[in-house]
């Protein structure tokens, strides 16, 4: 992932470290405060205003890194999805959308009235 920092690397690679171990984070402050990011908080934002990534190569990494299901399985994916209509994203012949509630089971949501 690293190698796909073309600029301020070790900014972006600090940023993406404590975006990824820091849940509860929720201001730039706090990701800068993360023990992940080990720079001084300046670099939080130079790595967010110059950063730059090569995204072909970000892609690649993320594809190489990606679990690979056993024979005969499918590969089954968690995402967290908005009902935004994108008429121009690229999908694959074969991939499904199956629906998923998200409420917990066996219990229903109170009646309005």
């Amino acid at each position: 992932m690293y190698a796909a920092f073309t600029r301020a690397a070790d900014a972006l690679f600090d940023l993406a470290d404590a975006l990824l171990t820091d849940p509860l984070a929720q201001r730039l402050v706090e990701l800068a405060l993360s023990p992940a990011f080990r720079r001084r908080w300046p670099r939080l934002y130079e790595a967010l205003e110059d950063g730059r990534m090569d995204q072909a190569a970000l892609r690649q990494t993320f594809v190489d890194a990606m679990p690979t299901p056993p024979g005969g399985k499918r590969l089954l994916l968690g995402l967290d999805t908005s009902s935004l209509f994108r008429p121009e994203a690229q999908t694959f012949r074969d991939r499904t959308y199956v629906y998923q509630a998200n409420t917990p089971t066996g219990r229903r949501r109170p009646a309005r009235g």
